[in-house]
């Protein structure tokens, strides 16, 4: 996919349906009309040594109309290793929205090897993502403006050869559920990471009967408006990664005033005062442009997702002030190519739908008044949502969801986007439900210290109680960098 700009690095979340007209859209079919592959093969993926089952197949654009055109939809599926495994495979929901899962593959196969033994691990590459006709949006390094951003957006979606609209989240749910029906399986075991948890909400609301067990990590209740929000909690782990450097003596003498640092250049960028000549660290390209207000909140926001790799972010933030933008964008750069990357395309088909058509400026404004960002990656977002073609939600999508479905529930305190607070507005409507919040951890916690084992454990037993999770307790930031070298006091 395109590499994302400085407008884009920070937009994902790691965070689109309202037709008129439309008649008991997400009815399931008979057993008669259920959707075959139109090939498949064993085949290997990225981050794996093993033969997966691949499948793709050939789904409706518009469910409405079945015999109109159709997307290709990709689905994997790592076989259980015993042969009396159960029919409740684990699904892994990456996040975004408009992450593949296909892209993180190897991370989860080495994660969750022991869930293996005795269930099949299912990866579907959203569509719109990876290798369900990926909509790839080329936005180039060197836009300044929020216009020259619009202009950009729009010309990739002049350029598709589907209709975006299609690419909504209600079809994303439906899709698998075709591709569960398909597969013959009786119930999943959903893992939802960053907007994947909405995915594990949403897909649980249609087809509640077809879930076992839920894992949410990063949590985003479906009740919960992420323009209304994302500002204060980038704040909120704002804050307390300078309190961890104002409680470290070393970090307190080495930067006395981070506060001041990052206000000023805030201000700087506002005023149109930052420009940069460098060179590009992936390309080795020369640069030169000017750094806004929306790029430097942004790419700060971003900065703050991965809570070990934030332990640089004073160093940054230090260099920047005294007028040297290459660690700044170095951080930058490297933050859009490591990891599965984000569709922009699919992005924006659900993020405007679900999230920027149901709320105002002026609201946004106001909940982000007084944080760092204000209002600035809302401003990013609307700036391709007025461009791009998007279908509005369904009426109930963020209506509170009740279960008693046993559910894990995960957050990193450290969180810049979806904070513990989030976990407990999800944990209030599930009874059967244990949220556990890890200390010193950024957006995403599955893959931390003893975290794969209790979540193998919790779905093999569905015992959220039983879970010994002592195994976190000394769970800590790392100390701040000081130097480039490491922290000295």
């Amino acid at each position: 996919m395109g590499r994302l700009s400085r407008f884009t690095a920070g937009i994902a979340v790691g965070l689109c349906f309202g037709y008129s007209g439309l008649s008991n859209p997400l009815s399931a079919q008979s057993d008669e009309n259920i959707y075959k592959p139109k090939s498949e093969k064993e085949c290997f993926l990225t981050g794996s040594d093993e033969r997966l089952d691949c499948k793709v197949y050939s789904l409706p654009l518009n469910y409405n109309k079945p015999d109109g055109d159709k997307v290709d939809v990709f689905a994997a599926v790592l076989k259980a290793r015993s042969s009396k495994g159960t029919n409740d495979p684990f699904v892994v929901l990456a996040g975004g929205p408009g992450q593949a899962a296909s892209e993180v593959l190897g991370i989860v196969d080495a994660t969750f090897r022991r869930l293996r033994n005795t269930r099949d691990v299912v990866i579907i590459d959203q569509r719109g993502t990876g290798l369900s006709h990926p909509i790839q949006c080329d936005i180039q390094d060197d836009i300044e403006t929020l216009e020259e951003y619009s202009a950009s957006v729009l010309a990739c979606k002049n350029a598709q050869t589907l209709d975006v609209r299609e690419f909504h989240f209600e079809n994303v749910i439906r899709d698998m559920e075709e591709i569960r029906k398909s597969l013959g399986y009786e119930k999943l075991n959903l893992w939802g990471v960053s907007w994947g948890t909405r995915t594990a909400a949403q897909y649980l609301r249609r087809y509640p009967d077809n879930v076992r067990s839920i894992v949410v990590d990063g949590v985003l209740p479906p009740q919960v408006s992420l323009p209304l929000t994302v500002a204060k909690s980038s704040d909120r782990a704002k804050n307390k990664l300078f309190e961890l450097c104002e409680n470290d003596e070393g970090c307190k003498k080495r930067f006395p005033d981070l506060e001041g640092q990052l206000n000023e250049l805030l201000a700087k960028a506002k005023a149109g005062e930052i420009n940069h000549e460098g060179i590009n660290p992936i390309t080795g390209e020369a640069v030169d442009f000017k750094l806004t207000f929306e790029s430097i909140a942004g790419s700060f926001h971003g900065m703050l997702y991965n809570a070990d790799a934030a332990t640089l972010v004073p160093l940054v933030v230090d260099a920047a002030a005294k007028g040297d933008f290459n660690p700044w964008l170095t951080n930058n750069y490297n933050a859009s190519v490591v990891g599965g990357g984000i569709y922009i395309g699919s992005f924006l088909s659900i993020i405007c739908g679900d999230e920027i058509s149901r709320t105002t400026p002026e609201a946004v404004k106001a909940a982000g008044a007084g944080t760092f960002g204000e209002d600035a990656q809302y401003r990013s977002w609307k700036a391709a949502c007025d461009v791009w073609d998007y279908e509005q939600a369904e009426a109930d999508t963020h209506d509170v969801l009740n279960s008693d479905i046993p559910t894990l529930i995960l957050s990193g305190n450290l969180d810049p986007i979806t904070p513990p607070k989030m976990g407990e507005i999800w944990e209030k409507s599930f009874s059967n439900s244990r949220h556990i919040i890890v200390e010193g951890a950024g957006h995403n916690t599955s893959f931390t210290s003893c975290m794969p084992r209790l979540i193998t454990e919790f779905v093999l037993s569905l015992d959220v109680e039983a879970l010994d999770a002592t195994c976190l307790d000394n769970q800590k930031s790392l100390p701040i960098f000081t130097t480039i070298n490491g922290s000295v006091n």
